[in-house]
């Protein structure tokens, strides 16, 4: 079988906690794993740049506002110049790319916001690169980000199958929680 996903580590510490593997890694490995699901495809994964912000932006405007609208909003929310309601500076932007294309990407800050400890503000995974993992892979790449944080009660301005199917419940008409993410991580 090819080798079809990977994920693009910043330490041995997030390996155990995105991955089960038995190999021992260093800083800064890729590591392969197999899934038919993804074959063909070298999705990696890696921290936000102000070169991806064009991209993102064209990856939000297919689902609402213009491109415009987007780079400015992604812009300001990655250099701490606008900030989600009670929103505290630490912030995070991950990329999922397949052979340098980006696909997908996930934003989290860490919050005030309804009693919580951080946000997951945005997560967009290209049309044609649903159903296969991507979205699963961000989230939980965001989740050890918000765990390396001590923030545990994490929420979310959506709903929705993709959340409930990983262990959100509903708060309200239009905001669902993780009342700790460490389960999210932990239920692999």
């Amino acid at each position: 079988m090819p080798l079809c996903r990977c994920w693009c580590l910043e330490s041995a510490a997030k390996t155990a906690a995105l991955v089960r593997a038995s190999a021992s890694v260093t800083d800064h490995t890729l590591i392969y794993l197999h899934s038919p699901v993804n074959c063909g495809m070298n999705i990696q994964y890696r921290e936000a740049t102000p070169r991806d912000i064009p991209e993102l932006a064209r990856i939000r405007a297919t689902e609402w506002q213009s491109e415009e609208y987007w780079v400015r909003r992604i812009s300001g929310y990655l250099n701490c110049e606008l900030h989600p309601q009670e929103a505290l500076l630490p912030r995070i932007i991950y990329v999922a790319t397949d052979a340098d294309k980006t696909v997908a990407f996930i934003a989290g800050h860490l919050s005030r916001r309804l009693q919580c400890e951080g946000e997951l503000q945005w997560i967009n995974v290209m049309l044609h690169y649903r159903g296969r993992g991507i979205a699963e892979s961000l989230l939980k790449q965001l989740a050890n980000w918000f765990i390396e944080r001590h923030a545990f009660r994490i929420c979310v301005n959506g709903s929705g199958p993709f959340y409930l199917k990983h262990d959100a419940k509903e708060l309200n008409k239009h905001w669902m929680i993780w009342d700790d993410i460490r389960q999210l991580v932990n239920s692999d």
